[in-house]
């Protein structure tokens, strides 16, 4: 995993010195790759990098999910889109400067789902950049969370009843049929 962020690093001098012909730009920021703080997977789309500033550090977050050979310029747009929010501050967002800065280093389409245009392409191609690593992450299959803190009850004639268990814990639920008293029922 190492390697990604050996990779981020390299990509990200070289794009400082060829695209913003700023090779000091890459120092302020440092770069690593991991989850979004939303929108990591969703039915939209994900979200592929993030730009943030804190107590004057600034950092770029790509999501892994981008780490595969299909993607190398996708990820050196979304790269650029996150060098861009360190370039101008966050606070400016995907505004009127954004724009400007976005357009003159090569991306296209709207500010904040913007692409790497056809010449931005072209240009990344010439760069020698460094073979993309793929992280070939797995996504992990999870048992789902009880989603309801009700409880099973049955009585002996079978009838059932869900509740909290705070209101069974007040005293004995009686069955109106069979007169019984409701139980919790074994899950199996």
């Amino acid at each position: 995993m190492q390697v990604a962020n050996q990779w981020l690093e390299q990509v990200k001098d070289i794009l400082c010195k060829k695209i913003f012909n700023d090779p000091t730009l890459g120092e302020r920021c440092h770069i690593s790759y991991g989850f979004p703080s939303r929108g990591a997977f969703s039915d939209a789309g994900y979200v592929a990098g993030e730009a943030w500033q804190q107590d004057g550090k600034e950092a770029i977050f790509i999501n892994p999910v981008m780490f595969k050979q299909d993607k190398l310029y996708s990820l050196c747009g979304t790269l650029i889109h996150e060098l861009i929010h360190i370039k101008i501050g966050i606070e400016a967002k995907h505004g009127k400067m954004f724009r400007q800065e976005m357009v003159g280093a090569g991306l296209e389409g709207k500010p904040a789902k913007s692409i790497p245009s056809e010449l931005l392409i072209m240009n990344l191609k010439l760069m020698g950049l460094p073979e993309l690593p793929e992280l070939n992450l797995q996504k992990v299959k999870r048992e789902k969370k009880q989603t309801t803190r009700l409880i099973l009850l049955e009585c002996d004639c079978g009838r059932k009843l869900r509740g909290a268990k705070t209101t069974f814990e007040e005293g004995p639920i009686i069955c109106g049929k069979c007169n019984s008293e409701f139980k919790e029922k074994e899950m199996v």
